[in-house]
């Protein structure tokens, strides 16, 4: 099994990385019917490639949001030391859900699939030799574009 690299954001949270993303539709941009792969960026897939682009996806959100989580977690092991209050803990959690964990929801939710998993390849989030040849081919034109805009 594939282990995914954890130094890659280590001590930053999403923000850290999720510059330049695609507009969302705060942003007043299209959005397609979600789970639809409209991206100019990928082509028409087959049924099992998008079956493994999906796989891709779980897998990037799970793992952005466990990164994400850590100084969630260390807040609470603070909080159980008593070196911080109830108040300043359900405060961190309410600015994590508001923040990163909304962020995150809706880049695998509501966003091109495509393009999640081809940032998440650039980013070190994903490891490009775990997923199907196939699907990082498919991702090729995505992954340039993150790749040269530096986007890691």
């Amino acid at each position: 099994m594939c282990e995914q690299p954890d130094n890659a954001l280590k001590g930053h949270g999403v923000e850290a990385y999720a510059l330049d993303y695609p507009p969302s539709k705060q942003d007043g941009a299209a959005q397609p019917q979600r789970g639809r792969s409209e991206s100019p960026m990928a082509p028409e897939m087959p049924k099992r490639l998008k079956r493994a682009l999906r796989e891709a996806a779980m897998a990037a959100h799970e793992e952005e949001l466990r990164r994400a989580l850590i100084p969630l977690d260390a807040a609470f092991q603070r909080w159980r030391a008593g070196d911080v209050g109830s108040g300043e803990l359900a405060e961190l959690v309410h600015e994590f859900h508001d923040g990163p964990a909304r962020e995150l929801f809706k880049r695998y939710n509501y966003g091109q699939l495509d393009l999640a998993v081809a940032h998440a390849i650039v980013a070190g989030i994903l490891d490009r030799s775990c997923l199907p040849g196939e699907l990082v081919e498919a991702l090729g034109r995505a992954i340039a574009f993150y790749e040269e805009r530096g986007q890691t």
